[in-house]
């Protein structure tokens, strides 16, 4: 089956969403002709390139409006490839790319795969919920990573009939615990003291604000941040304004995680709305044994570690109960330790690349069959 994968950007562009994306065209390539389609970074020319096994053209984009890459070419590119294609598989949120399937795709199979509700950007969002409608009504199947977002998201209300939860899962190879571990892993770093990571976007929705008003009443550890957005220099200002130079240190984005992981004592997901829908990151701290700990929100994040038995999960944007936790997990090693185990367990048995691929090759020949 001739497949042409839909999205917004692709590897080497860091997120929990492009790195599923990566993932999941690389393993349909198996049994499927795959041709992915993104835009690129705003201002480059289109491109054609082999990751993997995968071809991913790359549309020239001319610049980015409320996160959304605004590109013509998408439209002509996304045309081209419909004329070959047997099935899409687009994933949402990517409001071009729901527009091209309906102009140029919808006597096609579609596949959308859910991620999350359009949720800070509100007057966006019901400027294209006819969009939205429109194009899952003409959907053959809906996948969604938790019964959380099936059942709470108000766009999936009429659709429960066709959409299917299917869990995310991490690639276990680039998690192997390195040989040997570099040191220092970034500057000033204390390996005497535990180690607290975060890892994601610097946005507002991720909460690291409220984790460095934490870190104020937090002792006998270094926190270290990975990644980049528009919060980095409020972030530096904050770190300045709370004298935490010395314990709390913000890197850019790293390709490989693995040392920092595996280095980690403690993994903390601090987000603060229901844009973090799963919390991909945590599940990569997880396979690795480290504990984390999460907040309470209406969403897949506190399922995937569960409060008390991989780690603490806390209220959404409460500072004292994030450092108590901390605290907790930085005064009880042997707690860490437990947490860490069953952690990674529960990535092995709950998460499982494997049986996530097979339900998602299951839907696509479903869809196949329904639309014949």
């Amino acid at each position: 089956m001739k497949i042409l994968h839909v999205n917004k950007y692709y590897s080497p562009w860091i997120g929990g969403i492009e790195r599923i994306v990566e993932d999941l065209s690389n393993n349909l390539q198996a049994s499927h002709k795959v041709t992915t389609l993104v835009c690129n970074t705003a201002g480059k020319p289109t491109t054609i390139d082999q990751v993997g096994n995968v071809e991913v053209e790359r549309a020239h984009t001319w610049f980015t409006l409320l996160r959304l890459p605004i590109s013509t070419t998408f439209f002509s590119l996304f045309k081209k490839h419909a004329a070959n294609a047997d099935l899409f598989l687009i994933h949402h949120p990517f409001p071009l790319g729901f527009l091209a399937y309906l102009l140029f795709g919808k006597k096609k199979p579609l596949i959308i795969f859910y991620h999350s509700d359009v949720v800070k950007q509100t007057f966006t969002a019901a400027l294209l919920a006819p969009l939205f409608k429109s194009t899952l009504k003409h959907a053959s199947q809906i996948i969604v990573t938790s019964n959380e977002l099936k059942q709470n998201s108000s766009l999936l209300t009429d659709f429960q009939d066709k959409t299917t939860v299917i869990p995310l899962w991490i690639n276990n190879e680039t998690l192997i615990k390195p040989i040997s571990i570099e040191s220092p892993l970034f500057t000033n770093h204390n390996p005497n003291l535990p180690l607290i990571l975060a890892v994601g976007r610097l946005v507002s929705y991720k909460g690291y604000d409220v984790l460095l008003q934490a870190m104020r009443n937090v002792s006998n550890a270094q926190l270290l941040i990975i990644g980049e957005g528009r919060e980095t220099n409020s972030l530096k200002e904050l770190i300045e304004q709370h004298n935490l130079n010395d314990r709390v240190f913000v890197i850019p984005p790293v390709a490989h995680l693995a040392p920092f992981y595996h280095s980690a004592d403690i993994f903390v997901l601090p987000s603060v709305t229901p844009a973090e829908a799963f919390g991909l990151t945590q599940l990569e701290a997880m396979t690795c044994g480290v504990p984390v700990i999460n907040t309470s929100l209406p969403t897949a994040v506190p399922t995937v570690s569960l409060d008390k038995k991989t780690g603490l999960t806390v209220e959404p944007g409460n500072a004292d109960e994030l450092a108590r936790a901390l605290q907790t997990l930085i005064d009880n090693p042997s707690l860490r330790e437990l947490y860490g185990n069953a952690g990674k367990e529960r990535a092995r048995t709950h998460f499982s690349k494997q049986q996530s691929m097979e339900r998602i090759n299951e839907v696509i020949n479903l869809s196949d069959v329904n639309d014949r």
